[in-house]
């Protein structure tokens, strides 16, 4: 069963910072989850974000202070108390590191991160937080910040069902399922057609589905095999349904000459992506 009680929410000095940390609210409130507002001030990282970067030759304990301002102010403009928050801010010599010295106490369940700025990334090469942060080993939800339809209708991405990815497949059903139970939203399978025969015309399929995410879907559900490759075959679905979250496995190999599906979804759409 998937526990998402922790959340690490990666701000930055930019106005998207609040579209993610309204999502991070609205699922904590369904979760009964606390969030950390976290920042790190690296001139790697404020050049990978879209912000700009610390001025050169700034002491690290001044930027560190006015970092912590920063995030203790945007903490305060939480009006609702009954998510409990906590702020801290760092200086370190790359955002990975410092979530992953930042875990070994906060031990966070699920990182909040906003969808890069698609200007600022073609302009400056950076790399988008959520990238940078994929090796802490727990899921990852990259926001737009947009709000969810009154029904949400979420998606759970299956690539593969061979017997070397079962974890992957069983972490995207325990939390496409989770999440859509506990926010009661519409939850829509969508298979690879290498994962599985067309299992939408079995009666069974949520049984299957439900023994995969080690409990029962609750609310709406369907399931359907997308035919061909699966990154134009979901490019098409996308496109055809505003879905408020998607759920998938993340990029196998962050960096490569040819961008993920994870992050051709993330730059392509405006819906929610967890990566699992």
């Amino acid at each position: 069963m998937i526990a998402l009680s922790r959340f690490l929410l990666i701000v930055d000095r930019n106005e998207r910072a609040h579209a993610s940390l309204n999502k991070a609210l609205l699922l904590a409130r369904y979760f009964g989850a606390s969030v950390r507002i976290f920042l790190c001030e690296t001139g790697s990282y404020g050049h990978a974000s879209g912000a700009e970067p610390a001025l050169r030759g700034t002491p690290a304990a001044a930027r560190a202070t006015e970092a912590q301002e920063y995030v203790e102010a945007l903490a305060r403009t939480i009006s609702s108390s009954d998510v409990p928050v906590s702020s801290t801010a760092v200086c370190f010599p790359s955002l990975s590191q410092a979530v992953e010295a930042e875990n070994r106490n906060y031990h966070a369940d699920l990182i909040v991160a906003a969808a890069p700025v698609r200007a600022s990334l073609r302009l400056k090469g950076g790399v988008p937080a959520w990238q940078q942060v994929l090796d802490a080993g727990i899921p990852v939800l990259v926001t737009h910040g947009r709000p969810w339809n009154p029904t949400p209708q979420f998606a759970g991405i299956v690539e593969s069902t061979d017997e070397n990815d079962l974890r992957v497949t069983s972490t995207i059903a325990a939390l496409s399922t989770s999440l859509s139970n506990r926010c009661q939203a519409e939850l829509h399978v969508l298979l690879s057609s290498t994962a599985r025969d067309p299992v939408e015309e079995n009666p069974d399929w949520r049984r299957w589905w439900g023994a995969l995410a080690g409990k029962e879907l609750t609310g709406t559900a369907s399931c359907r095999t997308l035919v061909g490759e699966l990154g134009a075959s979901l490019a098409r679905v996308l496109r055809q349904r505003d879905y408020d979250l998607v759920v998938m496995g993340r990029p196998r190999s962050a960096r490569g000459p040819k961008p993920s599906i994870a992050a051709t979804v993330i730059a392509s759409t405006s819906s929610d992506v967890m990566l699992a």
